[in-house]
């Protein structure tokens, strides 16, 4: 533990060296250099799994600073983050999982509404996701070498044949057997297929439940800022389609499924989030116990990432 709370020293540290005139500029620290302005000392060896490991683990934050657009009735900026784990295997060191914890949507504040505009959903999703294999290229294990990975997807509630490449669409058939692609599955195990998002103080309409698939996607561009430490940026994004909802009809105190055309303005003002143009994502990642999993990052990220 207290190397954890001693790495989110460093951490805070580094980031501050990095970007001290808190302000959105991509180029307050070229995280690629052999001589980063941080100040890191640069050219110290690197073990990346210790002898004893089969494979070595690292608790990972990637915030964003997000654009949210809701069909003309707001357009504004927020942040957000993504909490993940990266194991990197012993025998094949070229190779790496990532396991997506977390990811929080944020709120927004529309004028006229009687609170912020929010998608809550049930956090144990995360526990069904599949965990993403893709190739680690850090081919130098040193302070201040590249460690880089490609573009990854997670998929929430469809099977498809390319996760990252093919398209989401607004409809899908249900899913039969677990080797079909192009449909869609009840990852919630509620009753209705997709992801099931509780909405609360959607402008309009008064949606109780949205059905979405979704996909979210990040690579990183980072350094070894030391042994137990890695500093960079990420380009991310997140899609969404919504399948169907339920809605409180005027005048009525029970939600029902919602018509096409109700569904259809539901799918106009579901807030779309993209990346701010020019601002990646900022990158941290903390070597944790081999024993971590998603659960104890998510009740622990303050302690391991720091305030």
């Amino acid at each position: 533990m207290l190397k954890v709370w001693l790495m989110s020293i460093q951490l805070a540290f580094a980031v501050y060296m990095c970007d001290g005139n808190d302000t959105e500029s991509v180029d307050d620290c070229n995280m690629i250099s052999s001589n980063p302005d941080s100040g890191l000392v640069c050219d110290e060896s690197i073990e990346l799994v210790d002898d004893a490991d089969d494979h070595s683990t690292f608790a990972m934050r990637v915030n964003l600073s997000v654009f949210i657009s809701s069909s003309g009735i707001i357009e504004t900026r927020a942040m957000t983050r993504l909490l993940l784990l990266m194991r990197i295997n012993k025998d094949d060191a070229d190779s790496m999982e990532l396991s997506l914890c977390h990811l929080k949507i944020p709120a927004i504040f529309i004028p006229g509404q009687s609170g912020p505009t929010q998608m809550l959903m049930d956090e144990s999703i995360f526990l069904e996701l599949e965990t993403v294999k893709t190739v680690l290229n850090a081919p130098e294990h040193k302070t201040c070498a590249a460690i880089r990975f490609p573009e990854v997807p997670f998929v929430f509630s469809i099977q498809i044949e390319d996760k990252l490449n093919d398209p989401m669409l607004d409809y899908y058939p249900d899913c039969i057997t677990p080797v079909e692609t192009d449909c869609v599955f009840d990852m919630d195990n509620d009753g209705f297929p997709g992801v099931t998002f509780q909405a609360e103080n959607i402008p309009g309409i008064d949606v109780r439940t949205i059905f979405m698939v979704m996909r979210a996607t990040l690579n990183t561009d980072s350094i070894f800022g030391s042994q137990d430490l890695i500093l960079g940026r990420s380009d991310w994004s997140i899609e969404q389609r919504v399948l169907g909802c339920t809605i409180v009809p005027l005048g009525q105190n029970e939600p029902r499924l919602c018509n096409a055309s109700e569904l259809d303005i539901v799918r106009k003002v579901n807030p779309v989030l993209s990346p701010v143009p020019g601002i990646p994502g900022n990158f941290y990642g903390i070597r944790v116990t081999n024993e971590m999993n998603c659960e104890d990052l998510i009740y622990s990220e303050d302690y391991v990432f720091g305030r």
